[in-house]
């Protein structure tokens, strides 16, 4: 009864609107002083004389990227994400979505732009539905089943909230002590604003800074001095040996 009533008022008022406006301005002049007419949240009570309490909208958040309707990029580690991390952790807790509807857009082999949609699970899907969409939630984002992939653009629809969102995927192995979540949501994107994980050496490395330089063959000690210790085996083996006694005749 209190939807019917809403709606009730929201039609009195809109007639109310209507004939003040027609009543003092021509046809064209009514159509553009509507879209500038500003709304108002009206909220209903049953106590006292009035039952209608108009409130002005509040103005857009700057910050808030669903007001702005902006791209918002989300840089992750993808080791430390499935897709139902991604999910539950950045889509459904962190960005405030319900049943996110995903559509992923990339490019393929042949650089063409294709698309992949991943349907929300809901609780109007039967249980083969539901298996069918839970089952995708242990692939990695890299899986080719699920195919969020460095660079590429999602589009978010949330039927529920009736939102609309883009999101710009940055792949990025963060450093754990700036970044301990494993990922940072952020409406601008570039590379100074994140700390990077370290490179660890491997083994190949290792084994190359403790690789002794090769000796050099048929050199005294005491000659060694300023000899070129990067000179190869194949180097020192095309060196001429001493002539011999019919030689230097």
């Amino acid at each position: 009864t209190t939807n019917a009533i809403v709606a009730g008022a929201m039609v009195v008022q809109c007639i109310h609107i209507l004939q003040r406006k027609c009543n003092e301005q021509s046809a064209a002049d009514t159509a553009a002083a509507l879209k500038d007419e500003q709304g108002k949240v009206c909220w209903v009570q049953s106590k006292g004389p009035r039952w209608l309490y108009p409130q002005n909208l509040e103005t857009p958040l700057s910050s808030c990227f669903i007001c702005q309707k902006s791209t918002i990029h989300v840089t992750l580690n993808p080791q430390l994400f499935t897709f139902g991390t991604f999910l539950t952790r950045i889509l459904c807790k962190h960005l405030g979505f319900k049943t996110p509807d995903i559509v992923i857009e990339f490019n393929d082999a042949d650089n063409q732009r294709v698309h992949n949609y991943i349907e929300a699970a809901t609780e109007y899907d039967d249980d083969e539905e539901k298996a069918e969409k839970e089952a995708l939630y242990e692939h990695a984002l890299d899986h080719a089943a699920i195919k969020i992939l460095d660079g590429v653009q999602l589009d978010i629809q949330d039927e529920d909230q009736k939102v609309e969102v883009q999101i710009k995927v940055h792949y990025l192995e963060l450093a754990e002590e700036k970044h301990p979540n494993g990922y940072e949501v952020s409406n601008e994107w570039s590379v100074q604003r994140f700390t990077v994980k370290e490179k660890q050496p491997t083994s190949d490395d290792q084994a190359d800074d403790t690789q002794q330089p090769l000796p050099v063959i048929g050199q005294k000690r005491k000659q060694m001095h300023g000899v070129d210790v990067n000179v190869g085996v194949d180097d020192v083996e095309d060196h001429k040996s001493p002539p011999t006694k019919k030689q230097r005749r």
